[in-house]
C-alpha cells in the first residue's frame, strides 16, 4: 500500500513537470507568434500591434489578434497558436478552439511551431486547410479534441 502511494506521488510530480513544460513550450510560441506578427504588420503597413488575449483568456478560442488588410480597411485576424516537438508533426485541437475557427473561418488562422527546431519553424494554416481533417460527431459520440498533423510544410 506504501509503495503504491509513493508511486502515486512520484507519478504525479512526473505529470505536473511535463504539464508545466508544455506551458511554457506554448506561451514561447504564442511570444514567436507576436514578434512575427509584429513584423508582417510593419511589412504591409498596418501601425497597430498584435495584442495577447490567450494570456489571460483560455477561453477566447484563440491565442493572438492581429490584423489584415481587408476589402473595407484593416480586419481582425485571429489566430490561434499550437507549438510541437513531435515527429511527425502534429498538434491537439480542442472542439472550443474549432468551434471559434467556425463562426469566424475567413479571420482564424493557425500558427504551428515546430519548436524541434533551432530557430522554430512556423507553418502556417488556415481553416480551410485544418477543415479536412477535424472529426464530426456521430450517434450519440461527440469529439472534445483530435490530433491533427501536419506532414508537408506546404499542405495541413
Amino acid at each position: 500500500r506504501h509503495v503504491v502511494t509513493w508511486w502515486d506521488s512520484i507519478s504525479g510530480y512526473t505529470r505536473l513537470h511535463t504539464d508545466q513544460k508544455k506551458m511554457e513550450q506554448g506561451r514561447e510560441a504564442e511570444i514567436l507568434s507576436l514578434e512575427y506578427e509584429r513584423r508582417r504588420l510593419q511589412n504591409i503597413g498596418i501601425k497597430l500591434d498584435p495584442q495577447w488575449p490567450g494570456l489571460d483568456d483560455n477561453f477566447a478560442g484563440y491565442d493572438v489578434l492581429s490584423y489584415d488588410h481587408g476589402p473595407k480597411g484593416i480586419t481582425n485576424k485571429l489566430i490561434e497558436v499550437k507549438s510541437t516537438t513531435l515527429s511527425p508533426m502534429r498538434f491537439i485541437l480542442t472542439r472550443h478552439e474549432w468551434e471559434k475557427a467556425e463562426r469566424s473561418s475567413a479571420a482564424y488562422t493557425f500558427h504551428i511551431w515546430n519548436m524541434s527546431q533551432t530557430p522554430p519553424d512556423l507553418y502556417i494554416r488556415s481553416h480551410t486547410d485544418i477543415a479536412p481533417h477535424v472529426p464530426t460527431d456521430s450517434g450519440k459520440g461527440k469529439w472534445k479534441t483530435t490530433e491533427v498533423c501536419v506532414t508537408n510544410p506546404n499542405i495541413a
